[in-house]
């Protein structure tokens, strides 16, 4: 009987690493597909190269900031909650991207994605690092980073 949970709990393991890197990949594959147009987007609300360029780094500077917070309320309320948040920010920063008709709401979608991001993404790899022994850990971690290589 214990062989039948065992393979019934690694069966239910990788439907939810399945599951991590559709939710991974998909995340990915939408700022891969912001990316190249998000310059040609900023010029057509007039914005200089200079702000073109805080645009682009608002993202990663606001990720930085609002990570480790995240993280702790993770630790606090449990990662499946936090996860959920942050696609819901991803989401919303999206219709906030695709709805901009001036420069400060695209900075202000721009940050709201940043926020999303630092809540779903890191939050998804210690999903895994909870649920993975030592020497599963790596394998989870590859499939990830191969669903942040595809997407993006």
């Amino acid at each position: 009987m214990s062989r039948r949970r065992a393979t019934v709990a690694r069966a239910m393991h990788r439907s939810s690493l399945a599951i991590l890197f559709a939710t991974m990949f998909l995340m990915m594959l939408g700022f891969g597909i912001v990316i190249p147009n998000f310059a040609y987007y900023a010029e057509a609300l007039h914005a200089r190269p200079i702000e073109v360029g805080l645009l682009m780094a608002t993202f990663p500077a606001i990720q930085l900031v609002f990570s480790p917070l995240w993280g702790s309320v993770s630790d606090r309320i449990g990662r499946r909650p936090v996860i959920l948040i942050g696609l819901l920010g991803n989401a919303v920063a999206y219709v906030g991207i695709a709805a901009a008709d001036h420069l400060w709401e695209l900075f202000a979608a721009r940050a709201f994605q940043g926020i999303g991001s630092s809540a779903a993404l890191p939050t998804i790899m210690a999903y895994v690092a909870d649920r993975t022994d030592d020497r599963q850990r790596a394998r989870g971690m590859a499939v990830l980073g191969a669903a942040m290589g595809l997407g993006f």
